[in-house]
């Protein structure tokens, strides 16, 4: 078993919907950046999209989705590959959250990529959030583990 650096992904999002909707939605601007291990890496900067909506369950613990493509370049070969996630998001207090996740990438013509991940999120100020996962590979084309870490702003426009 490898350990590799993935690339660098970097979102933008615009929300269609405000926060206060029965169901927020929004749209991401996707770029995954060439900063991984040669192994697993990009070739050059990929451009994608996506769509999210959200949906209380109840109070402290909600239901997400997103489904979305992307722009990909392996081995000189270009594609889209199509991308789809749900997730359980449980508010532990104002500034922790746990989330458990399942997405999928499809590349052209190949079987599905499914992962399954968990992790925490923290609030570290009113505009910034730390998060970290674990995950696991559902089947023989996904990585066996994947660990991550990641850090949002919301920038006001």
């Amino acid at each position: 078993s490898n350990i590799y650096l993935n690339d660098t992904i970097v979102e933008a999002k615009y929300r269609i919907l405000s926060p206060d909707a029965k169901i927020p939605m929004a749209v991401l601007l996707v770029s995954t950046l060439p900063t991984g291990d040669e192994d697993v890496s990009v070739e050059k900067v990929e451009f994608g999209v996506k769509y999210a909506c959200s949906y209380d369950i109840k109070e402290h613990m909600s239901l997400g989705a997103n489904i979305g493509a992307i722009s990909t370049c392996f081995d000189s070969r270009k594609e889209i590959r199509s991308l789809a996630s749900i997730s359980l998001g449980i508010e532990m207090n104002d500034k922790i959250s746990t989330f458990f996740e399942l997405y999928t990438e499809n590349p052209e013509g190949e079987p599905s990529q499914p992962v399954m991940d968990c992790g925490l999120t923290c609030l570290i100020t009113p505009v910034i959030q730390a998060d970290v996962y674990l995950g696991k590979g559902l089947n023989d084309k996904t990585v066996d583990v994947i660990v991550g870490c990641g850090l949002s702003f919301r920038v006001g426009l």
